[in-house]
């Protein structure tokens, strides 16, 4: 009987077992086939199955252009790889680029992830008005209070994306001093300033929020937020409005402020004071300020990949050293009478006759030496050097300078550059800047001019770009030939 028993349990027990293989075995075949549809992965044959439309580009890079989209559920076979992009063959015999990010695997992050990781590497400085002699509104509350709330509400909805946020006030007790919250702003490394007030006016039809600025930089903040308020917030919007009477509080960085309400206005009063109503208008801010800082992540990403591009370049033209004023080596330099009075912000016509120097061979003509000979002798104040400087130079150095004659000017810069010869320009302010300054033409190819520019740095990298003939033609104010 026992035997008996133990034979059946013995039965039963292997045919379970087959049973759940067979289940386990048609749950993975499904799981895998479900997975590879959402997935793109890279099969033993070097195939793959796209989970997300994609552009299959000409290139390597984003720049190239697009030669159609891989729909979703799409076969196609890998060819080859680089760092970060692989060439593809598309069903339909399309040979093409797509980026590594759409592949599974590959551990590259597509390009809004990656953005939202750079926010971490920003700050911003929030100032929440507080004011001598306040009147509440007619339910009984202080602008301070409205605009800390917002404040604090704000810094936290910014640093749950990682973005560092410094408030010049936590509490409504004390009225920091204008030094205080300047320290502040200076101390935060931050790369905008926020102001969030209200007004309490009679006049008619003021009500709702607007925002002002006072810089073409501060403008982009301003409008990202009235973009982003105007599509959340339930209240009136207004256009963004450049005022420069507000106080600011930085030289240098973009400051923007914001009104949320009149409170002298009732509905406003009630708008403000609604949860609803605040928890929007809170992410319409969040929104407006992270709008400007993924302005500056594609600006930065924009430069990193053109100035690769750039530096990959071959050199074009004479072998002439480039200087930049802007840079520690010239901080203390002493020259000019306005401004910061020193080369690292005057001395475009003293950097470019040192390259020129190192170029031809020239004992004692760093850019140290010829602002001590020249002192302040060619300098006049808000007109910068003056051109009778190239002579003087010249004989003090004993140096040809040949002025170029307008008349066939292009020609003859050519012919100096085709003899070795460097090119000394005195250019009109517009397309070279915003005022009279001096660059050093070192090359003509490929129908374009190359410039040695003591304003470029490594950002703008305007030296490795060509300008064409009608550029420097209509730009030049005067030009030498400069030799031994």
């Amino acid at each position: 009987m026992n035997m008996r028993i133990k034979r059946k349990r013995s039965g039963n027990t292997i045919l379970w077992l087959v049973a759940g293989m067979i289940v386990l075995f048609i749950l993975a075949g499904g799981m895998y086939y479900v997975s590879s549809k959402i997935h793109p992965t890279v099969n033993a044959e070097g195939h793959m199955t796209i989970s997300k439309e994609v552009e299959v580009r000409t290139g390597p890079d984003d720049s190239y252009p697009v030669l159609k989209k891989v729909q979703v559920g799409e076969n196609i076979e890998v060819l080859s790889k680089t760092d970060s992009w692989y060439e593809i063959e598309t069903s339909d015999n399309y040979i093409g680029w797509i980026p590594g990010w759409s592949v599974l695997g590959s551990g590259q992050k597509n390009p809004e992830d990656q953005n939202k990781e750079k926010l971490s590497s920003y700050s911003v400085v929030l100032n929440p008005e507080i004011k001598q002699d306040e009147k509440p509104d007619y339910k009984g509350v202080y602008p301070k209070n409205y605009n800390l709330k917002i404040a604090n509400a704000l810094k936290q909805r910014l640093e749950m994306d990682g973005i560092k946020v410094y408030l010049t006030r936590d509490s409504d007790d004390n009225i920091p001093s204008e030094t205080d919250i300047k320290k502040i702003v200076s101390d935060s490394g931050a790369e905008a300033i926020v102001d969030l007030g209200v007004t309490n006016t009679d006049e008619r039809n003021n009500f709702g929020a607007k925002v002002y600025y006072s810089t073409s930089e501060s403008s982009i903040i301003a409008r990202s937020i009235e973009k982003n308020l105007a599509k959340r917030y339930i209240s009136k919007v207004s256009a963004s409005e450049k005022q420069g009477n507000f106080n600011q509080l930085s030289e240098k960085l973009p400051q923007v402020k914001v009104i949320t309400a009149n409170i002298n206005d009732k509905v406003d009063v009630d708008i403000l004071s609604d949860s609803i109503a605040h928890k929007q208008y809170v992410e319409a801010l969040k929104d407006g300020i992270e709008g400007y800082l993924y302005y500056l992540i594609n600006v930065d990403n924009y430069n990193a990949k053109r100035k690769e591009q750039l530096l990959n370049l071959p050199q074009k033209g004479l072998t002439i050293p480039m200087y930049y004023m802007k840079q520690d080596a010239y901080k203390n330099i002493s020259y000019g009478t306005d401004g910061k009075k020193t080369i690292e912000e005057n001395g475009d016509a003293i950097v470019s006759l040192a390259m020129i120097s190192n170029y031809l061979g020239l004992e004692g003509a760093s850019v140290d030496d010829i602002s001590s000979w020249a002192g302040n002798k060619y300098y006049i104040k808000n007109q910068g050097t003056q051109p009778t400087i190239v002579s003087a130079f010249a004989e003090q150095y004993k140096i040809k300078a040949e002025i170029i004659e307008v008349e066939n000017l292009i020609e003859n810069i050519e012919k100096a550059l085709k003899e070795n010869k460097p090119v000394l320009v005195r250019l009109k302010s517009g397309l070279f800047g915003d005022k009279v300054t001096y660059k050093v033409i070192r090359g003509y190819e490929d129908e374009k001019f190359y410039i040695n520019d003591p304003n470029d740095d490594d950002v703008k990298l305007s030296s490795y770009n060509g300008f064409t003939e009608n550029d420097v033609k209509n730009n030049i104010a005067q030009a030498w030939v400069l030799s031994k």
